[in-house]
């Protein structure tokens, strides 16, 4: 691949929707349900601890070495044009709409609804009664954390961006504060991102619109290469968090490994993008956000699924590719559907709800 060769502009105001973009999203959401479906479907396991077999997994490793940190650099990317053309409190709310208020609806579904339909089944109040003595009201979206960790980035780098010349200073604090929280899950997947989602938002603000050359790329080839082969079952956030003190080399491996896959994975969809654009890739990009919470809610019922297939030795390279695809444009069809109704799009994917026009 030519060295230097220009990506697509940051998008500002009224930019056009590029391909480009939308190609490296679909093809990243399909990593997601890549590796969701060898960890639910191959493995059948939705164990976090170091011990869970799928951490082995070489294909499972690859994809998230680096898919999770992309994505939310392409986040802070798009986030760049949003807070630049509006003030703290609506860039807050549109984002509270467009994210928080579909998860916490999505979320409080799957703990009610199941419940609710054997209350009414049963003529019994008791199946309701108790899911709402239980419910999980500081954990609520906590299965699609990035949601949530896309959320908070956002408001973070919002407020930095009041204080002029000392919010490099406030981007850092940020990112202490969210290391010193306690670290429940979407605290610590949070503080993970957070770095990536500045890096995206700066190469959005200073206009960074070409490929790496050959020699970053063949440098960044030999550092993923290199965590790939340091990678183990405690490299992985769910398993260690973001506990640094003792932990610096793990955390090294995830940031070094997170940040040369992003380059590469860019550069290789780059040239990929220059002889083949297919469509429905296109499409699962655009729907990324709709795919990424509808494959969530799929797979809780899909994880008890008996099937011949479980723990096959080629089911990362051979079904879960497949199964990933039929999933991603399962979930369009399904988002197409919700996408008819403006009320039930605005409520389940964010979408703005625009007054009708005579």
């Amino acid at each position: 691949m030519p060295a230097n060769q220009e990506i697509p502009s940051p998008p500002g105001g009224s930019s056009p929707r590029n391909d480009f973009l939308d190609l490296v999203k679909g093809w990243l959401i399909f990593l997601v349900v890549c590796g969701h479906s060898i960890q639910f479907l191959g493995f059948r396991s939705v164990a976090f601890d170091a011990g869970a077999d799928y951490y082995l997994d070489p294909v499972y490793i690859g994809i998230y070495s680096f898919h999770m940190a992309l994505f939310i650099g392409i986040s802070g990317y798009f986030a760049w044009g949003a807070i630049r053309k509006r003030s703290f409190w609506e860039f807050t709310k549109v984002r509270a709409v467009q994210m928080i208020l579909p998860l916490l609806i999505w979320s409080s579904a799957r703990h009610l609804v199941g419940p609710f339909m054997k209350s009414v089944s049963n003529q019994d109040p008791a199946p309701l009664g108790n899911a709402l003595d239980s419910f999980p009201v500081w954990e609520l979206g906590g299965e699609i954390w990035f949601l949530w960790a896309v959320f908070i980035c956002g408001i973070i780098v919002s407020t930095s961006q009041l204080l002029g010349r000392w919010r490099m200073f406030a981007w850092g604090a940020g990112f202490l504060i969210l290391l010193l929280l306690p670290q429940g899950e979407v605290v610590k997947l949070t503080a993970f991102t957070y770095p990536f989602f500045v890096i995206g938002y700066l190469i959005a603000e200073k206009r960074i619109n070409r490929m790496p050359s050959a020699a970053v790329l063949l440098s960044a080839f030999g550092v993923w290469c290199a965590a790939l082969i340091l990678w183990g079952p405690e490299t992985f956030v769910y398993v260690s968090g973001m506990e640094w003190r003792g932990n610096l080399s793990t955390l090294g491996v995830r940031y070094a490994g997170g940040i040369a896959g992003s380059i590469i994975f860019l550069s290789g969809i780059w040239w990929l993008s220059t002889k083949w654009k297919p469509l429905i890739v296109i499409q699962w990009g655009k729907d990324s956000l709709a795919i990424y919470i509808i494959q969530t809610y799929l797979f809780f019922p899909l994880m008890g699924l008996s099937h011949p297939l479980r723990d096959w030795k080629y089911f990362d390279v051979t079904v879960a590719p497949v199964f990933a695809g039929l999933t991603c444009c399962f979930c369009v069809l399904i988002a197409w559907m919700i996408r008819k109704n403006r009320y039930s799009a605005a409520l389940l994917l964010g979408v703005p709800l625009k007054k009708n026009t005579p």
